[in-house]
């Protein structure tokens, strides 16, 4: 199971006895991963005559093969603040973790004892502070309850997370509409919030009352639900997904190593003929064929792009990867060569269709597809364009570091070797200082290490000095997984290449979707590929395949 991340991610059972009154908010969640229930949290949050808020939860949580037990309690003298006291007792395999925070005079008082070794911080707050700590969901009551419909838009707050002994000093809440949400028992109508953490970001859906009936996280792949809910229900609503008429999609099978890989070929129906083809290959990670990453819940925009492109008169094939939706194959072995082997046998595929242009042949990538469209480029004279979205100009190995560093930097990490624990550079350094080794183990499943060995020894500048095909680079400025300055070395070796064409777009993503900066925003299923960038990706194939 795949690790949440936290210093302490706990959550509840059962809960003192208290006078339920019209001003109280009560009720339970369980908690999903991965479609399965690692844990629950029951909680109370009472409003008193005088203003008081006070907050009570207890839960528990599975974690790797240890369960975590959790009791909170907060206390603010106002829902608009201030804090007055916070406390948290959680016990891992019986060992205890004890936080309490206390505010006064413009500053919260944190300390965090765990065995025999205890820390303080003190940080700087606002009076109108929220605490909102992380995994503990009914938390999120608070900011509900603070967002004013009447304002609408988007409203900014500032939280507190104490287990992480850090401020977010700008947490934005939108309100999204007035929905059907699915819950265990049924539909319900509820209000929809997307919560956007810097850090974090996710769906929050909660009822005329503020009482939030689910809450779902992508980047965590984690649903937190309410059970025994008795609202207003709502008619069921199954999602439509929408063909577009200007388009004819074929479901296809291509072969590779043994495997069959399945995907859709999109072509014009006002056409006829042998038409350009465009292979879209995927970002890291597993993606299906419509761009959704099961492991993360969220859709980066493929078939948006993809169906965008082929409509200005190509023939597009995207696939599952290798072992992601109805293509065979292992997940866990889908190395650089491996995806290169698939590449190679989707191009041969293309070129035995009567519907093809085998003169005109075009590798689509992103991020780590850019870079496999590369390897596989230099290697091959029957590709004529290659479309590279941030793709990393040295081994990718150097990239996730730099990664990992930037994230522990976000969340006020100052230990200069916390990175070397992170489980990707535990991987990579097991990989490189045991070159014999097939496989570790991470959090209890087998990661093999060949895919970490190959991204020591990639060399994609020199590999692209070997294609014959004319390249468009395309970079996001606001690109937080390749950051803009790994496009360097493709720019300084490539300018006075005519058959070279970079394009930066300054205030987009890593999906190449309007940006703030910040990572919670890949969960916004608001948020689009920039039309902008379309149609320049659109009028440069074009020109040029």
């Amino acid at each position: 199971m795949r690790k949440l991340k936290t210093t302490i991610f706990l959550l509840l059972i059962v809960l003192p006895v208290f006078a339920f009154a019209d001003d109280e908010i009560s009720g339970s969640f369980q908690i999903l991963q991965d479609g399965k229930v690692i844990g629950a949290e029951r909680y109370s949050i009472t409003f008193e005559e005088d203003g008081q808020v006070t907050t009570e939860s207890q839960g528990t949580l599975k974690y790797d093969q240890s369960e975590i037990k959790d009791y909170t309690r907060l206390i603010m003298r106002s829902l608009s603040g201030p804090i007055h006291t916070y406390q948290r007792e959680a016990y891992l395999n019986q060992v205890p973790k004890e936080l309490a925070a206390t505010y006064q005079g413009g500053e919260l008082l944190i300390e965090l004892n765990e065995a025999a070794r205890k820390r303080e911080k003190r940080l700087q707050v606002t009076p109108s502070t929220l605490i909102v700590d992380v995994g503990i969901w009914h938390h999120l009551h608070l900011l509900i309850h603070r967002y004013s419909h009447r304002v609408g838009g988007e409203q900014s707050f500032m939280i507190v997370i104490p287990s992480e002994m850090r401020v977010v000093e700008k947490v934005s809440v939108k309100h999204i509409g007035w929905e059907a949400v699915a819950l265990s028992d049924g539909y319900f109508m509820a209000h929809r919030y997307f919560i956007n953490r810097q850090d974090m970001g996710m769906t929050v859906w909660a009822d005329k009352q503020g009482q939030i009936l689910k809450i779902d996280v992508p980047l965590l792949n984690t649903v937190i639900e309410t059970i025994k809910y008795d609202g207003e229900r709502a008619t069921e609503v199954e999602p439509v997904v929408s063909e577009s008429s200007d388009l004819h999609r074929e479901v296809v099978e291509v072969e590779s190593g043994g495997d069959k890989l399945i995907g859709v070929v999109t072509r014009p129906k006002a056409l006829e003929g042998r038409l350009p083809a465009i292979i879209y290959l995927s970002a890291h990670g597993p993606h299906d064929r419509e761009g959704n990453v099961p492991m993360a819940n969220v859709n980066v925009g493929t078939r948006e792009l993809m169906d965008a492109i082929s409509k200005k008169g190509f023939l597009v094939l995207r696939m599952d990867d290798r072992g992601v939706g109805e293509s065979q194959g292992d997940i866990a072995r889908n190395s650089l060569s491996v995806q290169a082997l698939d590449t190679v046998a989707a191009l041969e595929y293309l070129k035995g269709r009567n519907d093809v242009d085998p003169s005109r042949l075009a590798l689509l990538g992103h991020g780590e597809g850019a870079n496999v469209a590369i390897m596989v480029a230099a290697k091959r004279k029957d590709i004529k364009a290659l479309v590279l979205l941030a793709p990393c100009d040295r081994p990718l190995s150097i990239l996730a570091e730099e990664q990992i560093k930037h994230r522990l930097k976000l969340e006020g990490q100052t230990d200069p070797e916390a990175w070397k624990r992170n489980p990707v550079a535990v991987i990579m350094e097991r990989a490189r200082s045991h070159p014999d080794l097939n496989f570790t183990v991470i959090g209890g499943r087998a990661v093999y290490l060949d895919l970490y060995r190959e991204w020591f020894t990639m060399t994609p500048v020199e590999d692209l000095k070997k294609s014959q095909a004319k390249v468009l680079h395309v970079q996001a400025g606001m690109d937080l997984q390749v950051f803009p300055h790994f496009a360097d070395g493709f720019r300084q070796v490539f300018a006075n290449e005519s058959r070279y064409t970079y394009k930066l777009f300054p205030k987009l993503n890593h999906f190449f979707k309007p940006s703030r900066g910040t990572v919670a925003e890949y969960a916004d299923p608001n948020l689009k590929v920039d039309p902008a960038f379309i149609e320049y990706v659109a009028g440069w194939l074009g020109a040029n395949l």
